[in-house]
């Protein structure tokens, strides 16, 4: 399986305090399954401290997987970022100074969970425009989708993809989350599966039971499009199909 969203980078946000722990979340990820993690640490805000050049964060990946070799452990990590979409953060994506995933044109951008920024759609239309795959991280966890599930419609008019968080399948994030996931997925709208790990305890890298969930609602196939074959596409930089299953 392919990770596209974890924070797995140390003391930067909410994410691992510790180097210790970052590998304790590497080691729980390969005995999961997982092979590939995407480093998503929040952007632009989130980080402790000013927002980091691109080299920097480079710099934490590759020595994440220096740590990671040196401890025997068989996961790569590939830089990106979690991006709150704002006209700003648009701008700062299109000028190159804010990470894309895997150095791609697939951003992995999330929006406020009880409101947008009035220009949020507008953002997104220009990112497109501008030639990138805005991959919209756990729709199924805000609120105005939850009330209004057909506005994401719009989103994925304009080529967007949706990411769902392991958590929202296995109940975690609430019912809301989990009618709204259920939602998406037996109309054909969900493009990948992905954990959201902030650390190695309440929010570990763990895909395996949301694999599970996925395959047993809604088919094996679709359990290996969402946690691999999708993800792999997004990771290497290759076309994904808008509508990657449609329901029955």
């Amino acid at each position: 399986m392919i990770d596209i969203h974890t924070h797995i980078l140390p003391k930067v946000d909410d994410g691992p305090r510790s180097w210790e722990e970052s590998l304790h979340m590497l080691r729980l990820a390969e005995e999961a399954g997982t092979r590939t993690l995407v480093a998503t640490s929040h952007q632009p805000g989130g980080w402790r401290g000013p927002r980091p050049p691109l080299p920097a964060v480079y710099a934490l990946v590759e020595e994440l997987n220096a740590r990671a070799r040196s401890a025997g452990i068989g996961v790569q990590v590939v830089p990106g970022a979690e991006i709150y979409l704002t006209a700003r953060a648009a701008e700062l994506i299109m000028a190159g100074e804010l990470p894309t995933l895997n150095g791609t044109h697939y951003v992995l951008v999330e929006f406020g969970f009880d409101s947008w920024p009035d220009d949020v759609e507008r953002s997104a239309r220009r990112l497109v425009e501008a030639g990138y795959r805005p991959v919209i991280a756990h729709p199924e966890r805000y609120r105005l989708l939850q009330h209004a599930p057909d506005r994401v419609h719009v989103f994925l008019e304009m080529g967007c993809l949706l990411q769902i968080n392991a958590g929202s399948l296995t109940g975690r994030f609430g019912r809301e989350a989990l009618r709204l996931a259920d939602w998406l997925f037996t109309r054909g709208l969900v493009h990948c599966v992905a954990s959201d790990a902030h650390n190695a305890s309440s929010r570990p890298p763990a895909l395996t039971l949301a694999r599970q969930v996925v395959a047993s609602r809604y088919g094996q196939a679709v359990a290996d499009q969402v946690t691999c074959s999708v993800p792999a596409a997004i990771v290497d930089g290759r076309d994904v199909a808008q509508a990657v299953r449609r329901s029955a």
